[in-house]
């Protein structure tokens, strides 16, 4: 339903991140020439052969046949540990990405990325997504009215310029951002956010406004560049 709304240009060209979603968008859109990227989703399920068969696979820029783009991406797709190589190879085929529409579905459950892209010139560098962790509260935890949300968030490229904290979509506080975190810059070693490895985020949340019972905890990242991003949100019990 969002592709319908969505209405690309019938002479755009139509890019999925994987063949699941180049299959879900063909249908919806009535569409035989949807053009898939190579995914390792593809080759788990055998359909690399069959999209490069059907000349459907695109692996560079200089193949999609016309301008604007139409780039459409399932975050959750990915394990969460290869996302970022994921978003570096984007920037690889498309360079500099534009601030993309985040799509959450089920509070993040589903979680799409969508991109406009207007001019096939490559431009340099990599303003990737950004990608967050909550290392407390734990999901379904049992919280008070006032408690401590942590964890860590980045974004290649551009880096985060705020971290908010929202409760059922309501901003309730801004987090300190810009801790220490060497175990985040070790992991995530291909990581060039400006900040690293000082990405940690700490905020008392007040929730003493929510009723009591179960609401959805998330967090709003700002992006230096001007880019906001809704992070998938997580269930807890006040």
């Amino acid at each position: 339903e969002r592709a319908r709304q969505l209405r690309p240009d019938p002479q755009s060209t139509i890019v999925a991140g994987d063949f699941a979603l180049g299959a879900g968008l063909a249908f919806a859109l009535d569409r035989a020439d949807i053009r898939v990227l190579d995914s390792p989703l593809n080759h788990k399920h055998g359909r690399a052969g069959q999209l490069q068969q059907w000349r459907l696979q695109l692996d560079e820029l200089a193949q999609a046949p016309s301008a604007p783009v139409l780039l459409i991406i399932d975050d959750t797709a990915t394990a969460m540990k290869h996302r970022l190589a994921v978003y570096h190879q984007l920037c690889e085929v498309f360079g500099a990405l534009p601030a993309p529409e985040v799509m959450n579905v089920d509070h993040g459950r589903k979680r799409y990325l969508i991109y406009r892209i207007d001019s096939l010139d490559k431009r340099s560098g990599c303003n990737a997504p950004a990608l967050a962790y909550v290392d407390s509260p734990l999901a379904k935890a049992t919280v008070p009215s006032r408690f401590t949300m942590a964890g860590w968030a980045f974004k290649d490229g551009a880096g985060l310029s705020k971290v908010e904290v929202t409760i059922d979509g309501v901003v309730v506080a801004t987090a300190d951002y810009g801790q220490a975190m060497p175990n985040v810059a070790e992991y995530w070693r291909i990581s060039n956010d400006p900040h690293q490895p000082d990405v940690g985020f700490k905020a008392e949340v007040d929730a003493s406004a929510f009723s009591p019972g179960m609401h959805w905890l998330g967090l709003r990242l700002h992006g230096v560049d001007g880019t906001v991003e809704q992070w998938a949100e997580q269930p807890i019990r006040i």
